[in-house]
């Protein structure tokens, strides 16, 4: 099940238990990114500026993200 962690700027960011995606809203373009940093699929791979941008970001969330993930597997106890 894929979960919505935010949207900001146009860019709808959710994750599942083994990827993160990120996703412009205007053009429905997204890259997705699995846990261990590789790239699973990437409609920006002509935008090699995009693409790093998104990497980036995804290095600078992914503590947060895996502790929503921790939070999600706790179920009712939150």
């Amino acid at each position: 099940m894929r979960r919505e962690y935010c949207e900001k700027n146009g860019i709808m960011i959710t994750y599942t238990d083994t990827d993160v995606a990120f996703e412009e809203r205007d053009t429905a373009m997204s890259i997705l990114i699995s846990n261990d940093g590789s790239i699973l699929h990437n409609n920006f791979s002509e935008d090699i500026a995009k693409t790093q941008r998104f990497l980036d970001d995804f290095y600078r969330i992914y503590p947060t993200v895996c502790y929503f993930r921790s939070l999600d597997q706790m179920g009712d106890a939150v």
